[in-house]
């Protein structure tokens, strides 16, 4: 007796699972590639994490169900707040820095983008993919500094 031949649809399932399977970067890898990538910016800070519900204690933080995460970052007069929203991809946040300055968005596999605050200091941002990310608070004078790098 021969083995069954797939179908189609099982064929391309097959496909897909091999392809994402191949395409995967194991999480040491991505350690080394965002390392290699910081050393290039040595006269660039580090912003703290000091906020971030995903990594609240149980009961910390009420689950409604939802997939927003909360963070805040911060580093000498700079502060960042945001939301996550994991459906979507977007960030919705607020600004708080000393020194007036610009906001930029890098993702892995994409060129670094300039983010439009409003008269508050807000902004929102849709992200272009699934990739890491991290934001980049770049002020008038003196040093640029950036968020973690962080998984949508």
């Amino acid at each position: 007796m021969s083995t069954p031949i797939p179908d189609d649809d099982e064929l391309l399932e097959l496909l897909k699972s091999a392809q994402e399977e191949s395409l995967a970067i194991p999480p040491t890898m991505m350690d080394l590639i965002m390392t290699g990538y910081d050393i290039t910016n040595v006269d660039t800070a580090v912003a703290a994490l000091v906020e971030d519900t995903s990594l609240a204690g149980a009961g910390a933080v009420r689950d409604d169900g939802s997939d927003i995460r909360l963070l805040a970052f911060e580093h000498d007069g700079f502060q960042v707040e945001f939301e996550l929203r994991g459906q979507d991809g977007r960030l919705l946040g607020h600004i708080d820095a000393e020194d007036p300055g610009l906001l930029h968005l890098h993702q892995l596999g994409h060129d670094e983008m300039p983010v439009t605050l409003d008269q508050l200091s807000g902004f929102e941002i849709t992200l272009t993919s699934g990739k890491p990310f991290r934001l980049r608070w770049q002020p008038e004078l003196g040093d640029a500094v950036v968020t973690d790098w962080l998984i949508p």
